[in-house]
C-alpha cells in the first residue's frame, strides 16, 4: 500500500514539474512600446523617483484573469474586465526596478513580456481588437470617466 502511495506522489510531482516547465517555455508576444508626455498640461508630469512603486494600469480589451510575473515571481493574479465606456480595467501598484523582466499572462488571450524602461512611473497596458499587446510609459496619470 505504501509503495502505491509513493508511486502516486512521485507521479504527481513529475507531472506538476512538467506543467510548470511548459508554462515557462510558452513564447510571449513583445508589445508595441510607446512613450507618452502631457504637452497640454506639463505640470501633470510627475518627477521620476527610482525607488517609488510603478503604477500598472490595464486599459482596453481585457476580460480575463491576469497574472503579472516579475523576475519569475507571481506578483498578481486577478480577474479584470475593461469598462466599455471608459476603457479602464484596473490599476495595480508594483514595486519593481527598471530593466526587470515583466511577463503578463492571461488565461484565454495569451501573454506579453518586456523589460521595464527606466524613467517612468506609469505603465499603461492594453490589447487592441486584433489581440496585439501595447505598453505605454509615462510620468503622468491618466483619468478615466
Amino acid at each position: 500500500m505504501n509503495k502505491i502511495l509513493l508511486a502516486k506522489v512521485l507521479f504527481l510531482f513529475a507531472a506538476s514539474s512538467l506543467f510548470g516547465q511548459a508554462n515557462k517555455i510558452e513564447e510571449c508576444a513583445y508589445p508595441d512600446e510607446k512613450i507618452s508626455i502631457d504637452l497640454v498640461h506639463p505640470k501633470r508630469n510627475e518627477k521620476y523617483d527610482l525607488t517609488a512603486v510603478k503604477v500598472f494600469t490595464f486599459e482596453d480589451d481585457f476580460r480575463d484573469t491576469i497574472s503579472v510575473w516579475v523576475a519569475d515571481k507571481l506578483i498578481l493574479k486577478k480577474y479584470m474586465k475593461t469598462d466599455e465606456e471608459g476603457g479602464f480595467a484596473d490599476r495595480v501598484n508594483i514595486k519593481i526596478e527598471p530593466k526587470t523582466e515583466v511577463i503578463i499572462r492571461t488565461v484565454e488571450q495569451g501573454c506579453t513580456q518586456f523589460r521595464l524602461k527606466k524613467g517612468y512611473k506609469y505603465i499603461y497596458v492594453l490589447r487592441d481588437i486584433n489581440g496585439r499587446w501595447g505598453v505605454t510609459y509615462s510620468n503622468y496619470r491618466r483619468f478615466y470617466y
